[in-house]
């Protein structure tokens, strides 16, 4: 005849042999890798927040609206545009407006943390201020031709004055170009 006891005894974790935990998203191991630059840039866009905040006192400083326009400016070409590489460009605005016609995997534009960042910040500004900030104050590439036009004025270099109508007729051809270049994604990347 068997016996059967009942005995309260759990063998501890240690000793158990437990399947792998499942490994983390590819993402996250990209933000984790760029902890550092993360804060960095959180903390360049919180004090591009303060500037738009107190735009109104800065501008009322000339020099010292220069001179935080300026550093503002040497920090994004040097830092977010040469280091971080945080160059939006049309293929990355693309990407997110074709996202949803696609059927892309969102969690794609995660892998590159300063990227999404920049455009989040980008987008809510957009809507917040009712102007993009990125072109004058975030492009690593305006921000290299305003300081190069700042030193060539600086060194004397003979600067070329467009007037006012013919900007005002070129504005019509840079928006019809935009809009070509994005009716032209839509309908075929390759274009």
């Amino acid at each position: 005849a068997a016996l059967t006891v009942q005995v309260a005894y759990q063998l501890p974790e240690r000793h158990m042999l437990l399947p792998p935990p499942p490994p983390p998203p590819v993402w996250l191991e990209a933000w984790t890798d760029k902890r550092a630059e993360i804060s960095i840039l959180v903390g360049m866009l919180m004090v591009l927040t303060l500037i738009f905040l107190f735009q109104d006192y800065l501008v009322r400083q000339r020099r010292v609206f220069s001179f935080v326009r300026v550093g503002f400016l040497a920090f994004t070409l040097g830092w977010l545009g040469y280091y971080a590489g945080g160059q939006l460009s049309i293929v990355n605005i693309m990407a997110y407006i074709q996202a949803p016609f696609t059927g892309a995997i969102w969690s794609y534009f995660l892998l590159d943390p300063i990227i999404f960042i920049v455009t989040i910040y980008v987008a809510l500004t957009l809507f917040i201020l009712g102007r993009g900030v990125f072109c004058g104050w975030l492009c690593p590439f305006g921000a290299f031709q305003e300081l190069l036009a700042k030193a060539a004025k600086i060194l004397r270099v003979p600067q070329i004055k467009i007037g006012r109508t013919i900007q005002e007729r070129m504005w019509a051809v840079k928006y019809l170009a935009a809009i070509t270049v994005i009716g032209l994604a839509f309908y075929s990347v390759d274009l």
